[in-house]
């Protein structure tokens, strides 16, 4: 089964090999065994359909089937798997495909650089002519989008100094065209908001800069917006441990999504914070505030200072 995996048989996020990755992503680390010992695509195939069949109810329900690779969609599901997944679409009426990739995987020349950074690391064999099979085929995967999919594209804060912090090696011109591709075949645009990553200056400002980058220039549909937290093994959780960064507190980050949703009623908007990060918040003696629920008048003050933020954007 190994040609199946031809040319994308590393399973683990392509952007990992370009120096770590996002540095606030861990699942690199947690899916590394997998890399290592990859299962065929018929494993895959059956493995998704017992997931399908288990849960057809819900799926039906949402009219929804929403797929979270550990990468892109384009480059580390292999192509019978997603070519499975359509059908599976199609035949049960679902309404819509929803996905993760990169923005750079549009820009031909960054998807190039990357994709031989990725050989670079994993073998020493055949680089250019794994690359050029590579792009050849990215760019017929790229043509496999139709009007029932919704592409999310990791924005996660909208500026490019930032974006070089977080190692993203993306920058917002690579979005907006991305964007336009996407909205070329006629499907939707999701833009992933993160809430106050590390090391990023100004956090709460930021994230309503981005909401409004993700809406006027990507014209999203959709916002996925996530409070940033420590995920082990990643520089960010370093940070934390080290007590260089204190995670957004669940009273501004709910208070920052309230303001989105309220600006933008015509997009569709997800808060995640399905990891319960927030129990982070203040953990260390070094942060101002030590851990512990908070009052009404503490919470009301967070507000009223995330609302004063928002402000000077809206």
């Amino acid at each position: 089964m190994k040609n199946e995996y031809y040319p994308f048989s590393h399973i683990i996020c392509h952007h990992f090999y370009n120096q770590g990755g996002c540095s606030f992503c861990g699942y690199h680390s947690q899916k590394r065994t997998v890399s290592e010992s990859p299962i065929s695509v018929d494993q895959m195939i059956e493995h998704f359909d017992l997931f399908a069949n288990k849960f057809f109810k819900n799926i039906k329900r949402a009219d929804k089937l929403i797929i979270a690779p550990n990468g892109s969609w384009f480059t580390e599901i292999p192509k019978r798997l997603r070519h499975h997944i359509y059908k599976f679409i199609n035949q049960n009426y679902i309404s819509h495909l929803k996905y993760e990739s990169r923005a750079s995987l549009f820009i031909p020349e960054k998807a190039r650089q990357e994709l031989k950074i990725m050989y670079l690391a994993t073998t020493d064999k055949n680089i250019n002519v794994l690359t050029d099979k590579a792009c050849d085929e990215l760019t017929m995967a790229l043509e496999e989008i139709c009007s029932n999919h919704i592409v999310s594209f990791g924005l996660e804060v909208a500026y490019d100094t930032d974006l070089n912090r977080l190692n993203k090696r993306c920058c917002l011109d690579d979005y907006i065209k991305a964007s336009r591709y996407v909205h070329g075949k006629g499907a939707q645009v999701c833009a992933n908001i993160l809430i106050a990553p590390h090391r990023i200056k100004d956090p709460v400002y930021k994230a309503f800069i981005t909401a409004r980058f993700g809406a006027e220039e990507m014209k999203a549909e959709e916002f996925l917006i996530m409070p940033c937290g420590p995920m082990k093994g990643t520089p960010s959780y370093d940070d934390w441990i080290k007590a260089r960064w204190n995670p957004v507190s669940s009273t501004a980050a709910s208070e920052i999504f309230r303001i989105i949703r309220e600006q933008y009623p015509n997009i569709k908007i997800k808060y995640q914070d399905s990891m319960r990060i927030f129990s982070k918040h203040g953990r260390h003696g070094k942060f101002k505030r030590k851990p512990g629920r908070w009052s009404k008048k503490e919470k009301q003050k967070v507000r009223a200072k995330v609302r004063k933020i928002s402000e000077n954007v809206f």
